[in-house]
């Protein structure tokens, strides 16, 4: 390595590897690589969506670069949550099981590689770990104590491999997670958590004082976790500014009723808090609301600052929190921003953190939105195995809750994705049940953004490309907050020769939720812009962005081929299709074609022109 290939860093390096993956080899191998393919596209996902880098693999390990050590403990706490609900319904024996390490350190950088103690440690780390376990150094436990409801237990000064110094170790759990069985001195404080949780969780309406007040009306609720917008504090010492931050907390409040996600418990309910402090977890009893959103608003002269947190009100835990700067031009088009953005970002952190509640109950043990929420978990995983699963959870759903448009909306997405990625026997027939279900959806509750989404999945699979979009701006009539129609929207835009009003719904998309786990696709959407407008660099560059968050997606590899192409660089097309096919070993022009029954034809003519230059056959 020479001076002017490497340099020094601080970084957060995690280290995951499969407890007894040997073993699990000799034992079946065929079945192993595959749950390892299906474990490493969670975790390689996830690392992307928490902002990190893989830089190291080898065989049955992972090792990942972070900028943030609280965003590499975030993703390590959702890798090992995500994981174990995979595993769940495998046999004792055959369950993965991935053990992590995290530290922060000087490492050194050459290239793609990183290197140095700062690894070594994360490494060794990841040993000491339990099976499905985490384990940290006390650096990184400094850096994330104060911001992670997280439970730490003291291993002591540990002596590691080919380390010097010994270094501090620790065990990290969620608030409220049993202490391990070879820890009995800890297991009544354990039962004692898991008991109020319960209580509080299951038991508490028969606790409380007096009859909640009942959430905004929906149609179809159900029993779904309401949420309360509590009003803002004005830190500005301007009593004249206590207007803008009701506002900010008014609108939310609308905002998130139209979003259909979570009942929002009514304005004249949670408002009553004003100016009192107040205990989260008393709220959450006295309104009925498993989540709370508090915030404050403090203005200058010329800026405002807007912070805003969601909370976790059976446990007290910060489930999203996050800081709005902005400075003060026009007072109402600021108000309305800022409250789009939150909007967005805590319709997203309520539905992951349910969608994470639902993945660690047991199955057989699921209602009618635990069972949606696990579908839509599974969804969101992209892969002909996971869109499967999700399918027989959204089927439980609609067993369960019949009236409910939900599981319509979920199984009309599985049936949608099978047509879309090829992962059906029968084309038609897939086509056929997605109608059924998106029609049935749209017969129950028709104020449903989901029921139009449905229907936009629908009209694209039968070519009606108009009748697509229209449905798509109406769900977001009913839901503006929604980032996924927005992206949704971007590619019906795209392919039908509007490639600027496409960017700008995804520049929308990325506004409202700049962490969704649909980020790459919504980059694949505006190099479908950039390639309708001719702008191949461009394209590229959007395909390469996608997929340094999800390596995997063969939409992006497609979108390089016949960009690449086009801009006459053969050999590197040639490439691109080379992985494309590796991803989708079926792939044809006569496939691309029937994926794009809404592309208008001189789109359709240069994607399939340039993926033929690429060498994609009939």
């Amino acid at each position: 390595m020479s001076p002017d290939t490497t340099n020094r860093k601080l970084a957060a390096i995690l280290a995951a590897d499969v407890v007894g993956y040997s073993r699990l080899m000799g034992e079946a191998e065929e079945a192993t690589l595959r749950a390892l393919t299906a474990c490493r596209t969670v975790i390689d996902g996830l690392i992307a969506t928490y902002g990190g880098r893989v830089f190291g693999t080898a065989g049955d390990s992972v090792m990942a670069e972070f900028a943030s050590s609280v965003e590499a403990v975030r993703c390590a706490i959702e890798m090992q949550e995500t994981l174990a609900g995979r595993a769940a319904p495998d046999p004792e024996h055959r369950r993965m099981r991935w053990r992590i390490g995290v530290n922060l350190g000087e490492v050194v950088v050459a290239g793609e590689q990183i290197y140095g103690d700062g690894v070594n440690i994360a490494a060794r780390l990841e040993s000491l770990a339990e099976p499905g376990g985490i384990c940290i150094s006390d650096v990184v436990r400094r850096q994330v104590r104060n911001k992670l409801d997280l439970g730490y237990e003291d291993l002591g000064e540990q002596r590691l491999k080919n380390i010097s110094e010994p270094v501090r170790v620790y065990r990290v759990r969620p608030t409220g997670a049993p202490a391990p069985k070879t820890k009995p001195r800890f297991a009544p404080r354990a039962l004692l958590a898991v008991g109020l949780l319960l209580v509080v969780a299951v038991g508490g309406w028969l606790l409380w004082p007096h009859t909640p007040p009942k959430p905004t009306a929906h149609p179809d609720f159900f029993d779904r976790p309401a949420i309360a917008v509590l009003p803002f504090d004005n830190l500005s010492g301007d009593p004249e500014q206590e207007y803008f931050a009701d506002g900010i907390a008014e609108d939310l409040l609308t905002r998130l009723s139209s979003s259909g996600r979570v009942p929002v418990i009514a304005r004249n309910s949670s408002f009553t808090y004003k100016g009192k402090a107040v205990d989260v977890k008393q709220v959450g009893r006295e309104l009925g609301a498993r989540y709370v959103v508090e915030g404050s608003v403090r203005r200058s002269e010329n800026r405002v600052r807007v912070s805003v947190q969601l909370i976790d009100a059976t446990s007290g835990a910060h489930v999203w929190a996050e800081r709005y700067d902005r400075g003060v031009q026009d007072l109402f088009a600021l108000q309305d921003e800022i409250t789009e953005q939150i909007a967005g970002s805590t319709d997203l952190a309520v539905f992951r953190s349910e969608q994470q509640r639902a993945v660690r109950q047991q199955p057989e043990k699921l209602d009618a939105w635990d069972a949606s929420m696990r579908g839509s978990w599974c969804l969101f995983h992209f892969t002909r195995e996971e869109n499967a699963r999700a399918r027989s959870f959204f089927e439980k759903a609609a067993e369960l809750a019949p009236s409910s448009a939900v599981p319509c909306w979920g199984l009309a997405a599985t049936h949608f994705a099978d047509r879309m990625f090829d992962w059906t026997e029968s084309p038609d027939q897939s086509a056929a049940e997605l109608g059924k279900a998106a029609k049935e959806c749209m017969a129950l509750n028709d104020a449903f953004w989901g029921c139009h989404a449905a229907m936009a999945f629908f009209y694209r699979v039968n070519g009606e490309a108009e009748h697509e979009i229209a449905s798509l701006e109406r769900g977001i009539e009913l839901n503006p907050s929604n980032a996924a129609l927005y992206g949704f929207l971007a590619q019906a835009l795209a392919v039908t020769g509007r490639p600027d009003a496409a960017i700008a719904n995804v520049e929308k998309a990325m506004r409202l939720s700049p962490r969704d786990p649909g980020l790459p696709w919504w980059l694949i959407n505006t190099g479908f812009a950039h390639f309708a407008a001719k702008r191949y660099e461009d394209a590229v560059a959007a395909a390469e962005r996608s997929l340094q968050l999800r390596p995997d997606n063969p939409s992006a590899y497609r979108t390089l081929a016949a960009s690449y192409a086009q801009l006459g660089r053969v050999d590197e097309a040639r490439r691109a299709l080379e992985q494309e096919v590796r991803l989708e070993p079926g792939i044809s022009l006569a496939k691309v074609r029937q994926q794009n029954p809404t592309s208008e034809p001189d789109f359709l003519r240069r994607w399939l022109d340039g993926l033929r230059q690429a060498g994609l056959k009939e």
